[in-house]
């Protein structure tokens, strides 16, 4: 299964990721998820002060990801849950910006979602999350990133014995990687 990462393609230069979350990061990657959870957390608080809803949402998705290194599946998925309502506040301030920004979290938040649901051995509930962020990744247009989420709908699928379904997203998944790669 292999998640789909938005972030450093989709913020602008401007919005470089702040020093709380660049330190709750190293720490992650360094194997200190206590650490890395505790300044995820002061990193939450500034967001949630500056009603920055799109820096609450992606803070919710580290913590969410943190969460399910330790592993402890439940907090990763209410962390998730927390990220898809600070998506959805931020898609009502109206902004086609913002819109866009709402509908690029929310798809990454579904495909985590997925991912747990998978760790749990729920695949079923796993396809719902996955099909419901493949259709806002169509909608702002990222071939990129449906050819990955295809790609784990096809494995879901063939998981299920949905075979056709299998092949098919399979093979959609496949047409996105020719299209990205042609130089036509």
């Amino acid at each position: 299964f292999r998640r789909v990462l938005f972030r450093s393609q989709e913020i602008p230069a401007s919005e470089a990721i702040d020093p709380l979350t660049q330190e709750a990061l190293d720490q992650f990657n360094a194997g200190n998820l206590e650490a890395s959870l505790t300044g995820l957390q002061q990193a939450l608080e500034e967001a949630k002060a500056a009603k920055n809803w799109q820096r609450v949402g992606e803070t919710w998705n580290n913590i969410g990801l943190v969460q399910e290194q330790k592993p402890d599946p439940d907090a990763a998925l209410a962390a998730y849950q927390s990220a898809l309502e600070a998506y959805q506040t931020l898609a009502s301030s109206g902004t086609a910006a913002d819109v866009r920004a709402s509908k690029i979290g929310e798809a990454k938040t579904l495909n985590n979602l997925g991912a747990v649901y998978i760790t749990l051995e729920q695949p079923e509930a796993a396809l719902g999350f996955l099909e419901r962020s493949l259709v806002l990744l169509r909608e702002v247009e990222l071939p990129t990133e449906q050819a990955i989420t295809l790609r784990n709908l096809g494995g879901l699928y063939a998981l299920v014995d949905r075979f056709a379904d299998a092949i098919q997203a399979t093979q959609r998944s496949e047409e996105h990687t020719s299209e990205l790669q042609s130089p036509y």
